[in-house]
């Protein structure tokens, strides 16, 4: 059998059409995806859309569009820029579709079951266009470090978290004892710097009526809050693989 190679993009928000920047790193990675099956590589890409965020409420709302059809939209924006440039993916996925709201689920169930999600009460400084906490010292002039011009809501409620303060050490001893897992290796003193300062929990949940529009992936067995949105898309790069059903 042929050695297997699996490469895969960021999921991009589609609050807007694709753009020059959306086009770089797509066009890169279809180089390396060429380059493998040239090698004769078992090759498998994997492009899409992440469309649980936010920040594609915010979009549907100006256009005045339910938020299905503006994502319909998208879709279609962003497989035609990507067959126009001739974009060689061999897969293409969206958060939306039934086996990514599947596979969320299942990662969500098996950390609970692994002991590391817990409910607790959350409050910090929230940023809606980056959906993310901040806590007071990390806010540079009372504003967002990634957006300037944005003052984020100060927000309470109760959320599922994720204990990765328990991996803090792990993770350390995995790095050290594995000279080759991060790559390029001029990263590896940034990572184990962050490491060593200690990680923090963070959030795995939203309440859902925190806007009218309750949009994400729902909480197995709580419907009164949906999947952070960047927990559900990070596991877009395993649900195109296969899982639950194949891993």
């Amino acid at each position: 059998m042929n050695p297997k190679y699996y490469i895969t993009t960021a999921i991009d928000y589609p609050n807007a059409p694709p753009h020059l920047g959306h086009s770089l790193e797509k066009v890169a990675a279809d180089i390396i995806a060429r380059y493998y099956r040239l090698q004769g590589y078992d090759t498998y890409f994997c492009i899409g859309l992440d469309e649980n965020s936010q920040h594609v409420v915010k979009a549907a709302r100006e256009h005045d569009l339910p938020i299905p059809a503006w994502i319909d939209k998208m879709d279609e924006a962003f497989r035609l820029a990507w067959r126009k440039l001739e974009i060689s993916n061999d897969f293409w996925i969206r958060t939306t579709e039934k086996r990514h709201i599947e596979a969320s689920q299942e990662m969500f169930r098996r950390a609970e079951a692994n002991g590391d999600i817990y409910k607790a009460i959350y409050s910090g400084w929230y940023c809606p266009n980056d959906n993310t906490f901040y806590r007071e010292e990390d806010l540079v002039n009372g504003r967002c470090p990634n957006h300037p011009s944005i003052i984020p809501e100060w927000i309470e409620e109760e959320n599922y978290f994720f204990a990765l303060s328990r991996y803090s050490e792990r993770l350390l001893e995995h790095i050290n004892s594995h000279p080759d897992f991060i790559v390029p290796a001029i990263r590896k003193a940034e990572v184990v710097a962050i490491l060593q300062q200690g990680l923090r929990d963070f959030a795995v949940s939203r309440l859902a009526n925190r806007i009218s529009d309750a949009w994400g992936i729902p909480v197995p067995n709580d419907p009164t809050q949906v999947i952070y949105v960047w927990f559900d898309a990070l596991t877009n790069y395993i649900t195109a693989a296969g899982f639950p059903n194949d891993l």
